[in-house]
């Protein structure tokens, strides 16, 4: 008799890495299903991740002090990547810059010192599930990159330039936000297929 862990669905394991889309947010604001395609795709990827934190206000009362029901007081989610394509427009989205102005692999000035506010973007990471068209789609429906650009070159292996993409709101409150999003102001996971 086995015991232990013991897999119910081979097709719900995850092996491998997610595809990172990533476009302008204001061009597809309004969709909250999935809207970018594989052309607007980074390329090769060395590692892909998802993160979503939330943070808690513990309140604790009485004598002896007892904790009560925690209260929700905020949430991160973000996308962490390393891509190998070096290219105009992925060095340019790793500085924030807008990835629509780069569509030459090979040619492309990226200026350096002109600080501005990183560009709003619609970033999709798709993962297909091995052996299927089973698919988990994380949609940030509005996002910034927030991290800054190291390009390291070693002597055998190829760069691996990381990129921290982080959700912002995208509700109708927020400045180019859309009401389709007021639900889920830092947008969704989506499964399909199976």
């Amino acid at each position: 008799m086995r015991t232990g862990p013991i897999t119910k669905d081979v097709s719900t394991v995850q092996l491998g890495l997610s595809q990172i889309r990533v476009g302008l947010a204001a061009s597809y604001i309004s969709n909250t299903g999935a809207a970018l395609s594989e052309s607007d795709s980074l390329g090769a990827m060395a590692a892909t991740s998802f993160t979503s934190e939330k943070e808690y206000h513990i309140r604790e009362d009485g004598y002896p002090l007892t904790p009560k029901p925690p209260y929700a007081i905020s949430e991160t989610n973000t996308l962490g990547c390393a891509f190998k394509e070096i290219t105009p427009k992925t060095l340019a989205l790793s500085l924030g810059m807008s990835p629509a102005t780069f569509s030459n692999p090979h040619a492309g000035t990226i200026p350096l010192g002109g600080v501005a506010p990183p560009q709003p973007l619609r970033v999709e990471a798709v993962y297909t599930f091995p052996g299927s068209t089973y698919q988990m789609i994380i949609i940030f429906p509005m996002a910034n990159i927030t991290s800054g650009l190291k390009l390291e070159h070693q002597l055998d292996t190829p760069a691996a330039v990381t990129l921290s993409i982080k959700a912002i709101n995208a509700a109708s409150n927020a400045v180019g936000g859309n009401a389709v999003w007021d639900t889920m102001p830092n947008g969704k996971i989506l499964f399909l297929g199976g």
